[in-house]
């Protein structure tokens, strides 16, 4: 027989957690706060962890006390007002969120999720963060007045392209808020090449800045969808949307200034009425504009898109390098370490991929190591030395616009033999940096051979795209000497008792350990932790590493 728990009472600051075997959580005649700033913190106010799977909760409300009128780069603290996480096929209904920073969030082993009913108000960022793109359903909810949409990925999301997000009779109003000194608004989704597809029916998408930060996430989202119909897109705002602005496409229709405002104001209205128990008038899909294709209705032509100015002040050195043809597919872009001094330093052969963590696809840097940044939309390369948006970022370079860049089309290199800002024609992988530079060539990129142990605060560098199961890393027995193969020889695939992902050995025979989180590989002699562990290369993160990957030889 299903087990409910019933809250009550007003928590205000106090965080509620659960973990539990509960199929059902009544919080109808409960209430919360969450703040991110003053005497009272409640970051996550309402967390489900761990919990049984297909549990049902309902009837949260939550009180924000998140400022809307800080910068968002002020006000900004990882929170979100209910979040579920590592939760199979939950259900989150009739929830009230009002002035949150992340309204809702699903994180971890959480796919199935089904979320619908939902109201929420000045969220000073996602609406709904699902980073780690679990697939899910959301259906008749409100998110009136949101910085950030929906989010389905950033650069930590693992290859989540074969899950599905269904978006039905959803309303998303984006609003505009003080950012980095800018009024603006984000992308009504926050998507990266590893975001699961979408299915999009009878929503209303609703922005307020023609102008907005993240517009090629939004285009990225219109590639991944995969079904869409009856769908209406909004531009609230008197100015058209820009020539180059990423429309929807087939099952959308778009219109523009007042024929927008007037159609959002009547399915607000109609959504709030049913929730209500009374009747509204249905909002007809109107007959404007369809996909890309038709001239939008009410718009001003007058206005222009404008572009921020280049930020002055001193940088590297370097002549801006245009690309017209770089190949992302093949080709690497090769940085001077030198030059550009925040980056991590070359290893021991003089070069590196660039730290994954180091890039962004950005107008400007967002937090503490956003060093190098492509403008998508205008192909634009830039350095930014404290990576924080707080010092001048620096053009190095011009390449074309919306190429599919990461942080593996960049290597870091000493300087010996390349330009500050160089290119090198692919089909590229270090070893051709290696040649470039005129020293001996490197290991095939099948077989990656690790044979010293690294000094303190050195480490090597492996391939960005090692892909578990196709390539080996080849560690030397005679460097390694605690491994052993599955025969228990010194040669041949490591021993599965000897590969841990995990952050530090725990018992007598983790002897290599890859931390799944920072794609850290680490070698620990003792296999206990008894000894210091060594870092002896980095990896892309949570890959689906295992003791096969690694050949003893």
């Amino acid at each position: 027989m299903a087990s409910t728990t019933t809250l009550s009472g007003n928590y205000g600051y106090t965080a509620y957690r659960y973990s539990g075997d509960a199929s059902v959580i009544d919080a109808s005649d409960a209430s919360w706060i969450v703040a991110n700033t003053g005497s009272n913190i409640n970051l996550y106010p309402f967390l489900i962890n761990n919990a049984s799977d297909g549990i049902e909760v309902f009837g949260i409300t939550i009180n924000g006390q998140v400022s809307q009128t800080l910068d968002w780069a002020n006000a900004y603290i990882n929170s979100a007002a209910v979040m579920v996480r590592d939760t199979a096929d939950s259900i989150l209904h009739d929830i009230t969120i009002t002035n949150p920073w992340d309204a809702l969030r699903v994180a971890g082993g959480s796919n199935g999720f089904e979320i619908y009913n939902v109201h929420v108000t000045g969220a000073r960022d996602d609406a709904i963060e699902n980073d780690d793109g679990a697939s899910g359903v959301i259906r008749d909810s409100l998110f009136d007045g949101v910085f950030s949409g929906i989010s389905l990925g950033n650069k930590y999301t693992p290859n989540r392209t074969n899950q599905v997000v269904e978006i039905d009779n959803v309303l998303l109003r984006m609003e505009s808020y003080l950012y980095r000194g800018d009024v603006t608004h984000g992308s009504p989704f926050k998507m990266v090449e590893n975001s699961p597809k979408l299915k999009i029916t009878d929503s209303v998408i609703a922005i307020e800045d023609t102008d907005h930060i993240g517009d090629w996430r939004l285009d990225l989202a219109w590639d991944k969808t995969i079904e869409s119909s009856g769908n209406v897109f909004l531009n609230l705002s008197d100015k058209a949307l820009p020539s180059d602005y990423p429309m929807p496409g087939a099952g959308w229709t778009v219109l523009q200034g007042q024929a927008a405002r007037d159609y959002w104001a009547k399915a607000r209205a109609e959504w709030i009425a049913e929730q209500d128990g009374s009747t509204a008038p249905v909002a007809e899909v109107p007959q404007g504009s369809t996909s890309n294709s038709d001239t939008p209705q009410v718009v001003d032509e007058a206005d222009d898109v404008l572009l921020p100015a280049p930020l002055p002040g001193p940088g590297p050195e370097v002549s801006i390098k245009t690309v017209p043809d770089f190949n992302h597919n093949t080709d690497k872009i090769v940085l001077d370490s030198s030059i550009f001094t925040s980056l991590t330093a070359p290893n021991a052969a003089g070069y590196r991929t660039l730290d994954q963590t180091f890039f962004e696809i950005a107008r400007q840097a967002g937090d503490s190591n956003d060093y190098i940044m492509y403008k998508w939309k205008t192909g634009e390369l830039f350095y930014d030395a404290d990576g924080t948006g707080a010092g001048a970022q620096v053009k190095i370079a011009q390449l074309e616009e919306r190429l599919s860049l990461d942080h593996t089309h960049f290597v870091v290199s000493d300087g010996t033999g390349v330009p500050a800002v160089s290119v090198l024609p692919g089909p590229v992988d270090e070893s051709t940096v290696e040649a470039t530079r005129n020293t001996a060539a490197s290991t095939s990129p099948d077989a990656l051979t690790i044979d010293t142990i690294p000094a303190t605060g050195h480490h090597l560098d492996l391939i960005g795209d090692f892909e578990p199961g196709t390539n080996k890393i080849l560690l030397d027995h005679d460097v390694f000497k605690s491994l052993t193969g599955s025969n228990g020889s010194s040669s041949g695939e490591l021993d599965v008792s000897q590969f841990k992902i995990a952050e530090r050995a725990g018992d007598a025979d983790d002897h290599i350990m890859y931390k799944w989180k920072t794609g850290e590989l680490f070698y620990d002699a003792d296999g206990a932790g008894g000894q210091a562990q060594v870092l002896i290369a980095e990896l892309d993160l949570r890959m689906s590493l295992d003791h096969s990957d690694f050949l003893i030889v």
